[in-house]
Order: C-alpha cells, then sequence, then structure tokens
C-alpha cells in the first residue's frame, strides 16, 4: 500500500482527528503492561489507497523506547469520526445526512468491529485468518468525537475490489473461511452473544430502511431508464424494508428462526490480498472490516460474497457449485449441530429468496455507487475492463434478482 506522510500543527493528532499519540501510546501500555514509550523516530502516515469509505486507516511505526519484543513495530490504525460518513452520505443520497443520525452510525460501526476484536477475537477457531489486534477506544469515550482500533500491519498488499475478479482456489478459501465463523457460532452460540445488539440495528437502518431502499430506487430509475421494467419488479420486494424487523424478520424466516454471526460486509475489499509472482493469482491474507457484524443470517454474506468476487458469467455457471461446496464445508465443521435448513434444497431456495432481499437492499445502491468507487482505479489504461467488470456485477444481479422474484413467485 501507499502511504504518504501527514504533518500536523500540534504533532500530536493522527490524521487530523481527534485521536492523539497520546491516546494511543496509553492504550498500548494498558495493554501490554508496560511504561515504554514513543521516541521521536515514531511516525504516521496515511494510507492512500486503504484510506476507507467511512474511516481513516494510518500506519504508525511506534519506536519504542524501553518494553520488549511483545511491543507492535508497526500498526494500522483505523480511526472513525463523522468527517468520512457525512461526505459519503452526501455522495449516496439513499444515506442519512442527519447529524445526529450520522454521529450514532459512527458510533456504532466503530463500536462494533472494536468489540469482535476486544471481546472474542482470541476465542474464535483456530485457522480464521483476522490481524491481530493491539488496542483501542469507543467512540465517544473521554468525550472525543471518534474512535479507533490498531490492528497488524502487512507489507506487500495489494486491494481488490467490485470491479475485479478472483480465481476459483481464492473463491473457495473465503468460503472456508465462513464456513468456519459459522460453524463456531452453531457450536458455541454463547460466545456470539453480545452481538445480538442495537449496534447492528443502527448500521442496518443505514441501508435496510424503507426510506434508503426507495430513495435508491429512485434514483436508479433516473439514471437508468433502460432498465426501467426490471427496476420496477425489484421494487416489489421493498416491502420487506417497511420496519428493520421486517427486515430481519426476512432473514430469520430463510434460517428457520436460527441467528448465526455474520460478517455482515462480504465482499474484495474487506480483504486484505497478495499476488502469486509466478501464477499471478491472488490469495487471501486476511478478513478485515468487521463493522456490520451481526448475528443473523448467513446467506447475506453469501450473497455478497458470490456476486463480488466472480463475473456474472461465472455466477450463473458456478453459482450451485460454490453454494454446494459452503453448504458441505458447514456441515463438516459443525459436526453433531443440526443446520437451520432440512436439506442442501431448502438450503437453496431460501438462498435465493435471501438473493432477491439483498439485491433490493444493494443492487441500486451498486448502480449509482459505481462512479465513486471507479474513481479508486489507479490505472487508467484498467478502467475500461474494469466498469465492464462492474456494470456486468451489478447487471447480474438485477438479472438474477428479476429472475428468482419470477420463479419463486416473491
Amino acid at each position: 500500500m501507499v502511504a504518504e506522510t501527514l504533518t500536523h500543527v500540534d504533532g500530536n493528532s493522527l490524521a487530523g482527528t481527534p485521536i492523539t499519540w497520546e491516546m494511543l501510546e496509553q492504550d498500548i501500555q494498558h495493554r501490554y503492561k508496560t511504561t515504554a514509550v514513543t521516541g521521536k523516530k515514531r511516525s504516521a502516515k496515511l494510507m492512500a489507497d486503504g484510506n476507507g469509505f467511512v474511516s481513516f486507516i494510518v500506519l504508525v511505526e511506534f519506536d519504542w523506547l524501553g518494553g520488549t519484543d511483545e511491543l507492535p513495530d508497526k500498526a494500522v490504525v483505523k480511526i472513525t469520526s463523522c468527517e468520512k460518513l457525512e461526505k459519503l452520505s452526501h455522495e449516496i443520497s439513499s444515506f442519512p445526512q442527519e447529524a445526529e443520525v450520522i454521529w450514532q452510525n459512527c458510533k456504532a460501526a466503530n463500536d462494533n468491529e472494536l468489540d469482535f476484536y476486544q471481546l472474542w477475537a482470541h476465542n474464535l477457531p483456530a485457522g480464521l485468518k483476522i490481524p491481530k489486534f493491539y488496542c483501542g477506544r469507543h467512540f465517544g469515550e473521554d468525550g472525543v468525537d471518534a474512535g479507533y482500533f490498531a490492528i497488524e500491519h502487512f507489507d506487500k498488499v495489494e486491494s481488490r475490489h467490485f470491479y475485479h475478479n478472483v480465481q476459483e482456489s481464492a473463491v473457495l478459501e473465503i468460503l472456508d473461511q465462513l464456513a468456519l465463523v459459522n460453524a463456531q457460532s452453531l457450536l458455541h452460540p454463547e460466545q456470539f452473544a453480545a452481538f445480538d445488539n442495537e449496534n447492528a440495528d443502527h448500521l442496518h437502518r443505514m441501508f435496510a430502511s424503507y426510506e434508503a431502499v426507495t430513495k435508491a430506487l429512485d434514483e436508479a430509475e433516473e439514471k437508468n431508464p433502460n432498465l426501467l421494467d426490471k427496476l420496477h419488479t425489484l421494487r416489489t420486494q421493498t416491502k420487506y424494508f417497511e420496519t428493520l424487523e421486517t427486515f430481519q424478520g426476512r432473514l430469520s424466516e430463510c434460517c428457520n428462526g436460527t441467528k448465526i454471526f455474520c460478517h455482515g460486509d462480504m465482499w474484495l475489499g474487506n480483504m486484505l490480498w497478495r499476488k502469486d509472482a509466478e501464477t499471478q493469482d491472488y490469495y487471501m491474507l486476511v478478513i478485515i472490516d468487521w463493522q456490520l457484524c451481526n448475528m443473523g443470517n448467513p446467506m447475506e454474506d453469501l450473497v455478497r460474497l458470490l456476486t463480488a468476487v466472480i463475473s456474472g458469467q461465472e455466477y450463473q455457471r458456478r453459482k450451485t457449485f460454490y453454494l454446494s461446496y459452503y453448504y458441505d464445508a458447514l456441515k463438516k465443521l459443525a459436526d453433531n449441530v443440526a443446520l437451520p435448513w432440512t436439506s442442501y434444497e431448502d438450503f437453496e431456495k431460501k438462498y435465493e429468496m435471501v438473493f432477491v432481499l439483498i439485491s433490493a437492499m444493494f443492487q441500486p445502491m451498486i448502480m449509482n455507487f459505481g462512479p465513486t468507487l471507479l474513481k479508486t482505479v489507479k490505472d487508467e489504461s484498467q478502467l475500461e475492463i474494469c466498469t465492464e467488470n462492474y456494470m456486468d456485477k451489478a447487471n447480474n444481479m438485477l438479472d438474477e434478482a428479476v429472475h428468482l422474484i419470477k420463479k419463486w413467485n416473491l
């Protein structure tokens, strides 16, 4: 990742946010029970291509004076403040723009992800690929209108986005990771009870409210008059967004009332990747961005994943293969615990119903957000193919949703 050094008037702020070196140092000292302090060679660099849509991503080098080898030399510090979400709310008209709601959503996003790392990351099953956690603060703590957490830094990382595709082996590895955490949730539900909370509800309301969904559809219809018939068909599913309870109830029906821990935002951009120099394939290092994690229906993650990592043609050709791979992996890892679905056929049917629900929420947003996301393409020679990939996935999601609405008379 490219990083650019930041300079600040007070020399103490990280990325110009309310989070300071003093806070970070104190939290590391508390976590590791040390009196070590940072030296003159410490630095904070904004990670240009890791700059989140609702957060600042800062690479920190500590230069510890004293302490032990246990202290991290570097860390990635994810800082959530209202500035980023305010900007994004203006770019995506369906997002809430009231200052109080933005503040609540920032708090929910930061605290939910911090809790993921803080409360039970150490209880996760062996083999789950997540970064090491160092320290963090809840949003609003000590009156500070920001929150953060510091996690492990990886060198030689490459980004993948919605406009990229990855090879089959990478898709299968991600499915294995989802099955691993989903099975842990089925085997030890008590470890995950803390995530059935209001933070997840706050964040779901950003996307799953009737106002947000209809606004996104209105904008998509205005910008894509050639797709009016399909978008009108998709609009019939707004009945599931009249309240948060109707949306969550629909997800629950398709999981037969069982709540399973979910990532909540499973797409390529929320994983760190490396490229194999010999094969040119990409392989996943870790899954990041757990701010939308919740107790819900894992099919939500599956829909987001399979519509984001492969082309529309590949999705149509290989959907059943990928779904059956996940189902078999989950069944094996869950051991003697019964899955929520009576059979694979029941699982696939419920997946298709969730596909429609998630498409109604996200497909118009994907179409509307395209110009903003495509600005992140760094190589101009790749812009055309990236645009084609992006629209291919958006159109596949819409076509598949329309097909399934008619198939199941939804």
